[in-house]
This record gives C-alpha cells, structure tokens and sequence, in this order.
C-alpha cells in the first residue's frame, strides 16, 4: 500500500504510529528516493520537506502533510475536488474573473462559492478586487463618493487610510448638523 496512490491514507494511517517513521523519513530524503510513501510523505511531499517547507497537519484529513504554499494548510489529497478538479484551477478562475470586473458574489455564483470563501482566496493570493470597497455595495469606482464628503470619511477610516481636512471637516459637519436635529427634536417634543 505504500506505493499504490489510491491506497495513500491508508498508508499514511500506518505511518502514524511507526517507531522507525522518523529514520524512514530521513533515509527518504538522504537517497532522493522517488517513489512510494516513507515516513508518512509521499515523493512530492519530501521534495517541498526538502526544499525548507515545514510539514503540518492537513485542515481536512487531519492527516501530515506539506502543503504545495506555505499559507495552504490541505494536502495535495484534499485540494483536489470530488470531480477530480484541482482548487488551485479555482485560483486562477478567481484571478480572470476578478480582472474582467466581477464581484466576488458573482465569482461566487459562477464557481458554486460563498461570497466569503472567495474574498478569503482572493486575500491569500493577492487577488486585487476589481471594486475599490471590495465590492462590499457593488459601486464601481466611478460611484465612490469623491474626498471632502461624509462616505469618503468613512472609507478612509475603514481602510485605515489617514484621512485628510476636506474628510474630516465634512465629518465634524455632519456630527453638527446631526447634534443640531437631535436638539430640535427633543425641544419639538417637549412643547
């Protein structure tokens, strides 16, 4: 079972527990071997072990493994889709989509994706948005509200950008309008 692919978790199952996994391992690595599972990694493992990449565990499988990017926490098993699809193929439909100016809702319809799965692989990859916000209220960027105005304040504040003096005094204008409607509201009320 140790060099039948379709038998691999069972394999590695056996591994587990096996006292000679770590000298297995390192007599993998010191001979190159190219075939077969040894000390629990098959040959595309060890070569990214060998290549400084830290094993883990799988997020799926639970399974030792050592993931193909160093933020991707899945085996190369479980990255690879019921329908024999590769999710990495998912990534770079993400990618094209993105830059011809999809939503990540609409990504996420198209791929069969919930919207926040789609924002996350689009993080993890550095996948720019083809929207400003995000796409959070779907406005391309001809809708943002310009600097100077309340939306733009609030923009810069939610991105943790500095917020310049038309911003800020278009928000100390809209707090005093906004005491003020407070204030003749209650006076309104009490007589």
């Amino acid at each position: 079972m140790w060099y039948d692919g379709s038998r691999e978790a069972d394999a590695k199952a056996g591994c587990k527990g096996c006292p000679a996994r770590g000298n297995c391992l390192a007599l993998a690595l010191e001979t190159d071997e190219p075939w077969g599972l040894w000390g629990g990694y098959t040959e595309t493992e060890r070569r990214r072990i060998a290549a400084g990449r830290t094993p883990r565990a799988c997020r799926s499988c639970g399974f030792d493994c050592v993931p193909d990017q160093p933020h991707h926490a899945r085996c190369d098993r479980c990255t690879t889709s019921p329908d024999g699809r590769d999710i990495n193929d998912d990534r770079d439909a993400i990618a094209r989509m993105a830059g011809d100016g999809l939503t990540d809702r609409q990504i996420g319809e198209r791929l069969n994706w919930s919207v926040g799965k789609v924002k996350t692989c689009r993080e993890r990859h550095n996948i720019p948005s083809a929207w400003t916000n995000g796409g959070g209220r779907n406005r391309p960027d001809s809708e943002v509200k310009p600097c100077g105005t309340y939306a733009a304040y609030r923009r810069h504040k939610r991105r943790n950008e500095p917020v310049d003096e038309a911003c800020r005094v278009a928000h100390n204008n809209r707090s005093a309008d906004m005491r003020q409607a407070r204030e003749d509201a209650t006076t309104g009320a009490s007589q």
